[in-house]
């Protein structure tokens, strides 16, 4: 990537070639892909939250007691862990060593 092309993503290019002014492009790309990864990430869990939270007046107003729902809070746990097991998993052996070294 020279010069010109960095100055696609900044403004103009300087007139001889300045490692600052890539880092300077580099570093407001890298603050752009945190924030947006931050941004989404958010949004995740507002709507994970708003999910759970709409969840239970429903519910209730269908007429299911805590007791009636009990098998699915059981059944959502043990997916639960199961899906962080397989995350541990997905990372190697050493990701595993390192969640049981945690406890």
């Amino acid at each position: 990537m020279n010069d010109r092309d960095l100055a696609d993503l900044l403004g103009d290019a300087p007139p001889t070639p300045d490692p600052r002014f890539r880092l300077d492009v580099l570093s407001r790309v890298a603050r752009r892909a945190r924030q947006f990864a931050a941004a989404e990430r958010a949004v995740r869990t507002i709507g994970a939250f708003t999910a759970i939270g709409v969840f239970f007046p429903l519910a209730q107003a269908l007429g299911l007691t805590l007791a009636d729902m009990q098998p699915l809070f059981m059944a959502a746990a043990i997916v639960g862990v199961a899906y962080l097991f397989a995350k541990a998993m997905a990372r190697g052996p050493r990701g595993v060593l390192l969640a049981l070294r945690m406890r």
